[in-house]
């Protein structure tokens, strides 16, 4: 088994849950409520990795993995301490060359682990979408500039070392997954089923509705055997930015219920 693979089995990664920190009843309270949507893994864009907040979240046990944006290219010297990286893969490009340069990344983070990360338990991932999917009637390689297969085969070779395989945060799609979802995925490649943020065109009953009929689908795959958790991506910002709302609370509680239902 490679390293970094068993933490994969059960995980609920919160790709923008960082803005936790501006939650209005504190920092605190707002870690209540991650707890509630059993999140295990909180995505930190890597400039913060000096904040103040970023040390209370590991003193709760939350694992902290740094995001990159879809059109960053950080240098492995711009991260702190931490246990992973995500990269959001929406920025297009050419599939191998961004394979490419991720793996480049995360392996020269690798070689500098006990300064970079605090212990072992690292992780990677990938945020793209679904191989067995179309969106607006393009593939993922198309549309995210993601092949599954060819990022697995650049993770896997030639380092000489052991090293995790990347996670597929799959995503971008909202209602009921189609049975070939999947389909393309290589072999032991964990994958994370994205839960998206509410439909803003749908009366608000019908949004909640919808991330709670999601849910059950995407916990449904997981109990097949057909996920190693979720990924959530609920990242509505109101007029104030990026700040912790009534919104993202109803949302843990939500996921919390079917995730304690399962």
């Amino acid at each position: 088994m490679q390293e970094g693979r068993t933490e994969m089995t059960r995980m609920v990664f919160s790709y923008h849950a960082y803005r936790i920190y501006t939650h209005p009843l504190g920092l605190e309270a707002g870690i209540a409520e991650l707890a509630v949507a059993g999140i295990s893994h909180v995505g930190v864009p890597y400039q913060h990795h000096a904040e103040p907040y970023v040390v209370v979240l590991r003193q709760h046990g939350l694992r902290v993995v740094y995001t990159i944006g879809a059109h960053e290219r950080p240098y492995a010297n711009a991260f702190g301490k931490g246990d992973g990286c995500c990269w959001d893969l929406e920025g297009g490009g050419d599939p191998v060359a961004n394979a490419l340069w991720f793996a480049n990344l995360y392996r020269k983070l690798d070689r500098s682990a006990k300064r970079l990360f605090y212990d072992q338990l690292r992780s990677v991932g990938v945020y793209s979408g679904y191989p067995g999917c179309l969106y607006g009637g393009q593939t993922i390689a198309a549309r995210y500039s993601c092949n599954w297969p060819d990022l697995q085969r650049t993770f896997s070779a030639g380092y000489g070392h052991l090293m995790p395989w990347p996670t597929a945060c799959c995503g971008g799609i909202r209602g009921p997954l189609p049975p070939g979802a999947l389909a393309g995925m290589p072999p032991g490649l964990p994958v994370l089923h994205a839960i998206a943020s509410p439909d803003p065109t749908l009366p608000e009953a019908e949004q909640w509705a919808q991330v709670r009929e999601d849910t059950r689908d995407r916990l449904g795959w997981i109990k097949r055997g057909m996920g190693k958790g979720l990924c959530l991506v609920q990242a509505v910002d109101g007029p104030a930015g990026a700040r912790w709302s009534e919104a993202d609370s109803r949302y843990c509680a939500i996921i919390g219920e079917e995730i304690a239902n399962v």
